[in-house]
């Protein structure tokens, strides 16, 4: 397995293999030494549906191919601004935009409902899978971006992010690509000059609000030493993606919410004085004060694996979120009515209660997070975790 470089002080990184499943990775292409763009265009078509007595808008959805999550992510948006799906009635007339990509699958783009002729909303789809109403749409015929797939060839000068400025990569797929290479093995972080680079990204076809938001990095190649090396983007679940090599290894970067926004953090990560025995420790979590029975809310999907009293945490719980990645609640007041071992939560969803049970100096969430079974800093902007397809998962990955 190959050693990791040094990586930066806020990524807690550990080699040991997570399995997770094959998705669609975009091959590279082209040979070019100067830099240029091409543009690979998606197919894309709409469907114009009205919604008939005693019909709802999921039902609608899935008889015209939209999947469980974008129904989900798409019902959650209209909820949002006020407008719940049920309240839909006969008549409203829903405009469907499909995105066909280069692998041939079809995700849903934008969905547009006009009330009755009095109103009408446009959700986007967003590069995360999430939805969002776009403001200041006025009449029926809205403008519907068509999404394309471009290409960057080129050479990096003496600065990585610069050059990919300079080739006109959006902000945001250059910050991804210098993620990307910060997290691989094998790969410099700060490309020496000269370096030959070929990047594919997913943007639309011009310049407007989905471009801004939607542009995603897909792929990246690095040519430097006599040797050219690829880099693939794998999502994998809402709010984490992994950047996986060739030879299947890679890592997953999981950006957790904050699961108690209105606590303030009273001790962080790192060595201390324990407040009640007093005497040095290793703090291997966060402190988080707030009022007693301030809500504890999920920082991303996942399901629980635990659930019950565990000595000196009291009240305590924890969610598996990925296979190797668990974060863990203690001195709870309470759990969240209906949560068990078992139970799936969404991110958001309120999972508890802050308390004082077990070995506390008063009201405070006990925050960890574990990476294939060790505690790392929850504080992290990104919580890094090793990625290593093989079997059939890696066959699967090599014919993408």
């Amino acid at each position: 397995m190959h050693l990791l470089k040094s990586l930066p002080s806020y990524v807690s990184y550990l080699m040991l293999p997570v399995m997770v499943s094959a998705g669609f990775l975009f091959a590279m292409q082209g040979t070019a030494l100067a830099a240029r763009q091409q543009v690979h265009h998606q197919t894309s078509d709409s469907r114009d549906a009205v919604l008939k007595k005693g019909d709802c808008l999921d039902a609608l959805l899935s008889r015209n191919g939209v999947g469980a999550n974008q129904q989900k992510a798409a019902t959650r948006a209209l909820e949002k601004d006020n407008l719940h799906p049920r309240a839909l009635r006969a008549g409203s007339r829903i405009l469907l935009t499909f995105a066909r990509g280069m692998d041939g699958g079809k995700k849903l783009l934008t969905l547009r409902v006009s009330l009755n002729g009095h109103r009408t909303v446009l959700l986007a789809s967003r590069a995360d899978g999430s939805f969002s109403v776009v403001k200041g749409v006025q009449t029926a015929k809205a403008q519907i971006p068509q999404m394309a797939f471009r290409t960057v060839t080129g050479h990096i000068g003496r600065n990585f992010q610069s050059s990919l400025n300079a080739m006109g990569v959006p902000v945001k797929v250059v910050a991804e690509a210098h993620r990307a290479l910060v997290y691989a093995p094998d790969l410099p972080a700060h490309p020496p000059a000269g370096s030959w680079i070929h990047i594919v990204y997913e943007t639309t076809s011009r310049s407007s609000y989905w471009s801004r938001t939607s542009a995603m990095l897909r792929s990246i190649t690095l040519g430097f030493k006599g040797r050219r090396r690829s880099i693939y983007r794998y999502p994998v679940n809402k709010g984490m993606t992994a950047f996986v090599e060739p030879d299947g290894l890679g890592v997953l970067l999981a950006h957790l919410a904050d699961p108690a926004p209105q606590a303030h953090i009273t001790s962080p990560w790192g060595w201390r004085i324990h407040p009640i025995l007093d005497r040095p420790e290793f703090h291997k979590g966060i402190d988080m004060a707030a009022p007693m029975g301030t809500p504890i809310r999920a920082p991303a999907n996942g399901k629980v694996v635990f659930a019950g009293w565990h000595g000196n945490y009291g009240l305590l719980l924890k969610i598996e979120h990925i296979r190797h990645l668990v974060t863990a609640y203690g001195h709870l007041e309470k759990i969240a009515r209906g949560l068990h071992d078992g139970s799936q939560v969404r991110k958001g969803q309120v999972i508890g209660y802050i308390g004082s049970t077990g070995l506390s100096t008063g009201p405070h969430l006990y925050y960890e997070v574990w990476v294939d079974g060790r505690r790392v800093n929850p504080a992290q902007k990104a919580i890094a975790v090793p990625v290593h397809l093989n079997g059939i998962k890696f066959r699967n990955f090599l014919r993408a």
